[in-house]
């Protein structure tokens, strides 16, 4: 039997939640999130895209950023608290952003 190995890019180990809590949530939820979300900014305002364009652009890193932190906490090992944490921050974060789109409000 042949096993082909599957080769995982960084943003593929984060997909799945195999990249560690802390590199999740801080370095792609946090600094990733401020760098899509400025470049976000950057293209709404030199196109003259109503604000709500921006959360409805940014939807898409969203469901991958919680996906992928939620899963990441799914196979952390250390205390629950922090997996605990990263999951209710996620939901506060799911929530958030559905009402931004469906309320028309802005960052």
């Amino acid at each position: 039997m042949v096993t082909k190995k599957v080769s995982k890019n960084f943003f593929t180990k984060f997909w799945h939640g195999d990249l560690s809590l802390p590199m999740s949530y801080w370095v792609v939820g946090l600094v990733g999130g401020i760098i899509v979300g400025f470049l976000v900014l950057i293209l709404v305002i030199a196109t003259g895209m109503p604000d709500v364009m921006m959360n409805i652009i940014l939807l898409p890193w969203a469901i991958y950023v919680s996906v992928g932190c939620w899963r990441s906490s799914e196979k952390y090992k250390g205390p629950k608290f922090w997996s605990g944490l990263v999951k209710v921050l996620v939901i506060i974060g799911v929530i958030s952003t559905i009402a931004q789109i469906f309320l028309g409000l802005s960052y």
